[in-house]
């Protein structure tokens, strides 16, 4: 089992990782759906490349989430881990919030 500071140097690495492929695929998601100067054609291809960003962003986080959780032990019952815990529910509600802009660009699609 690898040691605590090693699974947190991983999730942290793989955090600021998936943090620049969100903050690029949202910068593509304003241009694409704010500019109006833009062809339907570029906009699709904006909404695609959006989309496989967000999508590799989400398996990306929820993968190093999830390594973390398993080789920490006891993380939801000793109490002197809560930064750590706290830290952990908020990466799986940022996968979340991650899924929910891949189905608003999805809808988009369809309107």
């Amino acid at each position: 089992m690898p040691s605590k500071n090693t699974v947190m140097y991983d999730f942290s690495d793989n955090v600021k990782q998936v943090s620049l492929i969100t903050g690029l695929s949202i910068l593509i998601v304003v241009v694409v759906f704010f500019l109006p100067i833009i062809s339907s054609l570029f906009v699709t291809i904006g909404k695609i490349i959006a989309l496989l960003l967000l999508a590799y962003a989400f398996l990306l986080n929820l993968k190093t989430t999830n390594k973390a959780m398993t080789n920490l032990s006891n993380l939801f019952v000793d109490p002197s881990k809560s930064g750590v815990r706290d830290v952990m529910i908020l990466s799986y509600v940022f996968s979340i919030s991650i899924i929910v802009l891949i189905a608003v660009i999805v809808h988009s699609f369809f309107r």
